[in-house]
Protein backbone atom coordinates (compact mmCIF):
# COMPACT_ATOMS: atom_id res chain seq x y z
CA UNK A 1 0.00 0.00 0.00
CA UNK A 2 1.35 3.29 -1.09
CA UNK A 3 0.51 6.53 0.95
CA UNK A 4 1.38 9.95 -0.98
CA UNK A 5 2.05 12.82 1.53
CA UNK A 6 2.56 16.55 0.99
CA UNK A 7 5.61 18.51 1.88
CA UNK A 8 3.85 21.27 3.90
CA UNK A 9 6.22 22.76 6.26
CA UNK A 10 9.33 22.11 8.40
CA UNK A 11 8.38 22.01 11.85
CA UNK A 12 10.52 22.25 15.08
CA UNK A 13 7.82 20.27 16.82
CA UNK A 14 4.59 18.82 15.90
CA UNK A 15 1.67 17.59 18.01
CA UNK A 16 -0.96 15.63 16.63
CA UNK A 17 -4.29 15.34 17.61
CA UNK A 18 -5.69 11.43 19.14
CA UNK A 19 -8.64 10.53 17.24
CA UNK A 20 -11.66 9.58 19.68
CA UNK A 21 -11.89 6.21 20.36
CA UNK A 22 -7.67 5.22 19.90
CA UNK A 23 -4.23 6.64 21.48
CA UNK A 24 -3.15 6.67 17.12
CA UNK A 25 -2.72 10.54 15.94
CA UNK A 26 -5.47 11.73 13.14
CA UNK A 27 -3.45 13.03 10.07
CA UNK A 28 -5.52 15.57 9.58
CA UNK A 29 -5.63 17.38 13.15
CA UNK A 30 -2.76 18.42 14.37
CA UNK A 31 -0.27 22.07 15.44
CA UNK A 32 3.31 22.60 15.67
CA UNK A 33 6.05 25.75 15.21
CA UNK A 34 7.07 26.10 12.39
CA UNK A 35 10.97 25.91 11.57
CA UNK A 36 12.63 29.37 11.26
CA UNK A 37 9.09 31.42 11.76
CA UNK A 38 7.38 32.93 14.62
CA UNK A 39 4.15 31.32 13.40
CA UNK A 40 2.95 28.18 14.15
CA UNK A 41 0.01 25.95 11.73
CA UNK A 42 -3.18 24.52 12.57
CA UNK A 43 -4.84 22.04 11.07
CA UNK A 44 -8.14 20.64 11.95
CA UNK A 45 -9.01 21.65 15.59
CA UNK A 46 -10.68 24.30 17.08
CA UNK A 47 -8.91 27.28 16.27
CA UNK A 48 -9.13 26.66 13.02
CA UNK A 49 -13.10 26.76 12.93
CA UNK A 50 -15.20 29.94 11.68
CA UNK A 51 -17.72 28.97 14.66
CA UNK A 52 -15.64 28.24 17.55
CA UNK A 53 -16.07 31.14 20.27
CA UNK A 54 -13.35 34.09 20.18
CA UNK A 55 -12.12 33.05 23.68
CA UNK A 56 -11.77 29.77 23.21
CA UNK A 57 -10.21 30.72 19.98
CA UNK A 58 -7.53 32.72 21.94
CA UNK A 59 -7.10 30.04 24.69
CA UNK A 60 -6.26 27.19 22.44
CA UNK A 61 -3.88 29.50 21.02
CA UNK A 62 -1.82 30.62 24.21
CA UNK A 63 -2.16 27.10 25.16
CA UNK A 64 -0.08 26.11 22.21
CA UNK A 65 2.12 28.76 22.29
CA UNK A 66 2.70 27.54 26.07
CA UNK A 67 3.58 24.17 25.12
CA UNK A 68 6.04 25.68 22.63
CA UNK A 69 7.92 28.25 25.08
CA UNK A 70 7.81 25.73 28.06
CA UNK A 71 7.88 21.86 26.87
CA UNK A 72 6.33 20.98 30.15
CA UNK A 73 2.59 19.26 30.77
CA UNK A 74 1.99 21.19 33.52
CA UNK A 75 3.11 24.77 32.71
CA UNK A 76 0.48 24.17 30.02
CA UNK A 77 -2.17 22.66 32.34
CA UNK A 78 -1.36 25.60 34.52
CA UNK A 79 -2.37 27.97 32.05
CA UNK A 80 -5.28 26.24 31.04
CA UNK A 81 -6.39 27.10 34.61
CA UNK A 82 -5.83 30.40 34.41
CA UNK A 83 -8.28 30.49 31.27
CA UNK A 84 -10.66 28.32 33.27
CA UNK A 85 -10.77 30.77 36.11
CA UNK A 86 -11.85 33.64 34.54
CA UNK A 87 -14.84 31.39 33.44
CA UNK A 88 -15.47 30.60 36.65
CA UNK A 89 -15.26 33.71 38.22
CA UNK A 90 -17.13 35.40 35.16
CA UNK A 91 -15.03 38.08 33.95
CA UNK A 92 -15.02 36.96 30.55
CA UNK A 93 -17.17 39.16 28.25
CA UNK A 94 -19.75 36.76 27.17
CA UNK A 95 -19.67 38.26 23.84
CA UNK A 96 -16.25 36.43 23.63
CA UNK A 97 -18.17 33.39 24.06
CA UNK A 98 -20.72 33.53 21.49
CA UNK A 99 -20.91 30.53 19.02
CA UNK A 100 -21.15 31.24 15.49
CA UNK A 101 -22.47 29.35 12.64
CA UNK A 102 -23.11 30.40 8.67
CA UNK A 103 -25.98 28.44 6.98
CA UNK A 104 -24.84 27.92 3.59
CA UNK A 105 -27.74 27.06 1.96
CA UNK A 106 -30.00 29.77 0.18
CA UNK A 107 -33.26 30.66 2.02
CA UNK A 108 -35.84 29.65 -0.18
CA UNK A 109 -34.40 25.83 -0.43
CA UNK A 110 -34.33 25.62 3.15
CA UNK A 111 -37.80 26.91 3.40
CA UNK A 112 -38.79 24.07 0.99
CA UNK A 113 -36.96 21.43 2.86
CA UNK A 114 -38.67 21.98 6.16
CA UNK A 115 -42.09 22.08 4.52
CA UNK A 116 -41.53 18.91 2.65
CA UNK A 117 -39.86 17.11 6.07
Amino acid sequence: MEIRLEHEAHYDWIAFVPLRDSNAGALTKYFGKVTGEDEYKYRGIECRQRSTPTYIDEAHKELIRAMDAYRDPEAVCGELRSWVDRLERGVVDPDELVITNRVSKHRNRLQRISVIS
